[in-house]
């Protein structure tokens, strides 16, 4: 896992800086409002991304050990647009580095910040 690593981390910034396209129609940026955590909103320009509106969750698969917002961002981007919702993208640290549970508790953390802003539709 270790090259795949270094891969993500070449990769990484060139996404973030748009050199990798995210299909149209899409905005990305981080969620702040999740403290702690590695979170990115993905959200249809013209839907409602107030923190009354559905949100859709989205917590990459790879069995805890790859898999990364730049390895599934254009596909979280085109479910975020296919469902007309704003998708929460989450984040969460790897093995090796990081042992199990780790992975899972980074996820279950970000929900958890997310249910405390957003209300229970």
């Amino acid at each position: 896992t270790e090259w795949l690593g270094r891969f993500q981390n070449i990769v990484s910034p060139l996404f973030w800086r748009g050199k990798l396209k995210i299909s149209g129609g899409v905005r990305v940026r981080r969620a702040t409002e999740i403290p702690g955590e590695r979170c990115h909103w993905f959200e249809p320009i013209g839907c409602d991304c107030s923190s009354q509106a559905p949100t859709m969750v989205y917590a990459h698969g790879g069995g805890f050990l790859i898999g990364s917002a730049v390895t599934n961002g254009e596909m979280v981007a085109r479910m975020a647009q296919a469902a007309g919702l704003r998708t929460l993208l989450v984040e969460y640290r790897r093995s090796p580095e990081a042992p199990f549970p780790d992975a899972l508790l980074d996820a279950l953390l970000a929900v958890k910040q997310l249910l405390r802003i957003i209300p229970i539709h």
